[in-house]
């Protein structure tokens, strides 16, 4: 169903792209802003989990190994803190106190609660969640920037400011102006439109299904927390289209990059052959749990 959806909105971004950019462009909308401000948190808060889950399951046999789990996770962490504080403060005209405040609420109640939803999971299916959400950022992030520097498309707030450069479909890589134009002050950023950066990070809001084998009882909430993350993914796409930084078809390929990713790695990383217990590594606790219920 959401591939349709996907292609549908291609097909429209291939037709109107500027047109629907155009009607909706509006740099002030706070709709706009927030989702600039916060769209991208998935990452971060998916780097906070990944770093979380590598400490708190750290090895106890292995000397080495729990030395590079803990170190490791440590820089996950410290990175998505950093994402988390840092990035909504590009955007933000609320006093830095209260910005960064609002980060360190984020950051601790993700923190606190994967913890607590992990409480008695298997170390070796938690290091396996941990991969999957390390190895699915890290490869959308590479990506999603080879695509950009190597597209040069720019962005509708650009086009909309300056005659220097006109409108170019999705499918029509490379800006010949760009270089002169760089070299003439204008920000490269403003040749980065494809595809949505901002887009493919909120779509790892999807990536919150990758908490359901840590608990059993998390499987009967997985629509909810795919078609919750799907609709944060769409709406920060939305958003970008509406303060200029990017056209519809950005958006699209932006989420379906993220997407793609996410279900590769989900295939290789929890394949079908793995038993029920590996799956859920505390199925047992919680059904003894219900049975003396």
């Amino acid at each position: 169903m959401l591939s349709g959806v996907l292609l549908g909105m291609l097909i429209i971004g291939s037709i109107w792209d500027l047109q629907i950019s155009q009607a909706l462009y509006n740099p002030r909308n706070p709709l706009g802003i927030f989702g600039a401000a916060y769209g991208e948190l998935p990452a971060g808060m998916a780097l906070l989990v990944a770093g979380t889950l590598l400490i708190v399951f750290r090895s106890r046999e292995r000397l080495g190994v729990r030395v590079g789990q803990v170190v490791g996770g440590g820089l996950l962490y410290t990175v998505g803190a950093g994402m988390v504080l840092y990035l909504p403060t590009r955007y933000l005209s609320w006093p830095i106190l209260v910005v960064v405040l609002t980060g360190v609420v984020i950051v601790a109640a993700t923190s606190w609660g994967v913890v607590v939803l992990a409480r008695g999971a298997s170390r070796r299916l938690a290091i396996r969640v941990a991969l999957a959400l390390f190895i699915v950022v890290l490869t959308e992030l590479i990506l999603i920037n080879i695509i950009k520097i190597g597209w040069e498309r720019p962005r509708m707030r650009f086009i909309s400011e300056t005659d220097a450069v006109g409108f170019s479909p999705w499918w029509s890589p490379g800006t010949p102006e760009r270089d002169a134009l760089v070299a003439g002050g204008v920000e490269a950023e403003e040749f980065k439109s494809f595809p949505s950066g901002h887009t493919a990070n909120a779509t790892l809001a999807i990536m919150a299904t990758a908490l359901i084998p840590l608990r059993a009882s998390l499987e009967k909430w997985s629509n909810l927390l795919f078609w919750g993350g799907a609709v944060w993914g769409i709406y920060v796409g939305f958003s970008r289209i509406i303060v200029g930084a990017h056209f519809v078809s950005d958006t699209v390929v932006g989420f379906t990059v993220t997407f793609v990713i996410i279900l590769i790695a989900y295939r290789l990383i929890f394949p079908p052959s793995l038993s029920e217990t590996e799956k859920y590594g505390n199925l047992d606790r919680e059904q003894s749990k219900g049975t003396q219920q």
